[in-house]
């Protein structure tokens, strides 16, 4: 899985914890810092590294390639990582969100909670360190392991996804074909069963966008809204068993 490059092309900070903490390291920081990781811990990540750097230069065109030899040699500069970024399709950007789905679901079993612990207290201390050196939004927040809202698990749960974009969009369950939603229109998903992951994504066009996710009774309105582009974008929906909604 392409947890590293999730993490860096994405905004995904949390990733980085899993798969590449050479990458942390380079930018100044150690997530890993005080974890202390058992020797199949550490040939597994090194494993992860090497396996999600052959994954995706497997899947990336002549010029992306190009790109991305540019981005390897400095891969703190913004401009090269936003360059590489917009080189993706629709279609590779959603492969990569899918991939970021199951990335959640590896950091739940890989590490042991004193080791979550305090990685997750080095992410407050790195995130609170690059909001003061302005290298992130004031508005940034930790946790998409935090639900944005909780639904019934055991009721019929419906989605509501409100294009509130100039743009159309792609939408669907990760096990059905994508659809076209137009802007200002409402698309529906009926029948969801859980677990459930949804993807919404530009089509054809690069572009950040952002979920604002409310629940009435068991039904979810995700509002899709455009944004300023660098700014930490949402990729996917995913609603687990027990009825909680996470955006990442």
């Amino acid at each position: 899985m392409r947890f590293k490059f999730i993490a860096l092309l994405l905004g995904t900070i949390t990733a980085v914890s899993l798969a590449a903490p050479m990458q942390v390291r380079a930018a100044g920081f150690n997530l890993l810092e005080g974890v202390n990781l058992t020797p199949q811990q550490k040939a597994e990540i090194a494993r992860i590294t090497q396996q999600s750097e052959a994954e995706l230069e497997n899947m990336l065109t002549p010029k992306q390639q190009s790109l991305y030899q540019a981005y390897k040699q400095n891969p703190t500069n913004k401009s090269d990582r936003t360059a590489f970024w917009a080189s993706f399709t629709p279609e590779q950007k959603a492969t990569l969100r899918a991939d970021a789905q199951a990335m959640r679901s590896t950091m739940n079993t890989f590490y042991t909670p004193e080791q979550q612990k305090q990685i997750n207290h080095n992410l407050q201390v790195m995130v609170s360190e690059l909001k003061a050196e302005n290298k992130l939004p004031k508005t940034f927040y930790l946790g998409f392991w935090q639900p944005t809202a909780r639904i019934n698990p055991h009721q019929p749960l419906e989605v509501k996804i409100f294009n509130q974009t100039n743009i159309p969009l792609q939408y669907g369950l990760t096990t059905d074909s994508a659809k076209t939603i137009l802007p200002g229109t409402i698309a529906d998903i009926n029948y969801v069963s859980l677990p459930a992951d949804v993807l919404i994504y530009p089509y054809l066009q690069d572009t950040s966008l952002k979920y604002e996710v409310n629940t009435v009774g068991n039904t979810a309105f995700v509002t899709v809204l455009r944004i300023t582009s660098g700014t930490p974008e949402d990729g996917s929906l995913a609603i687990n068993r027990t009825g909680a909604i996470y955006v990442y």
